[in-house]
């Protein structure tokens, strides 16, 4: 009877959490509305990187992100450039770091088993503002695409149009710009071809 009861009070924890982390996302939730309503839609996206890791993921759902099974998201991130998360897409068993920074001005696909390190910064456009350098460089934006089982170090700065294969490591600090191969290690400013993620003691 005792166990009986003990496994009974396990589930009723659970189910309480799970129904205070509801009420938490649906405050959440209201709150930003209300706030983009008085204040513009950017407080609301900029709320994201003030909630616990708890709160993070699923409010990033409610935004539209497509996110795949057993991901961790950390604490501090941040959005640029967006009203929602529809142009984020992320696999499954993904992690990313605290403090990352994910302009979304175009599509950032991020596939399956990756590792986004802490600070990392992923770029998707650029525009020189009000600079006469526009004539030479008009406003653009580029998808980023990383593909599965791939690792990205501490603070590297990845820019747009950037792919990067399947399987590959891109060292902390790295400037990495341009298609990156499979089964690789890159590392530098910019990022250079280092050598296979195949060969032995890597």
């Amino acid at each position: 009877m005792y166990r009986i009861l003990s496994i009974i009070g396990k589930y009723a924890k659970c189910y309480l959490k799970l129904i205070l982390l509801r009420v938490r996302l649906y405050n959440w939730k209201i709150n930003g509305v209300i706030k983009s309503k008085l204040y513009g839609g950017s407080t609301f996206i900029d709320s994201i990187k003030k909630l616990d890791k708890q709160m993070v993921l699923p409010a990033m759902r409610i935004l539209n992100a497509k996110i795949g099974k057993n991901c961790d998201i950390e604490t501090g991130i941040t959005f640029h450039n967006c009203s929602d998360f529809s142009r984020l897409e992320i696999g499954s068993n993904v992690h990313i770091g605290k403090n990352c920074f994910f302009d979304l001005r175009d599509k950032i696909v991020i596939g399956s088993n990756c590792t986004i390190s802490m600070g990392t910064t992923i770029i998707t456009h650029q525009d020189m503002g009000k600079s006469n350098l526009n004539i030479l460089y008009p406003p653009t934006k580029k998808a980023v695409i990383i593909g599965d089982n791939v690792y990205i170090g501490a603070n590297s700065t990845i820019l747009m149009g950037t792919v990067i294969g399947n399987e590959t490591i891109i060292a902390a600090g790295a400037l990495v710009k341009g298609e990156l191969k499979s089964n690789s290690i890159y590392a530098g400013i910019p990022t250079k071809w280092i050598r296979s993620t195949k060969a032995a003691n890597i």
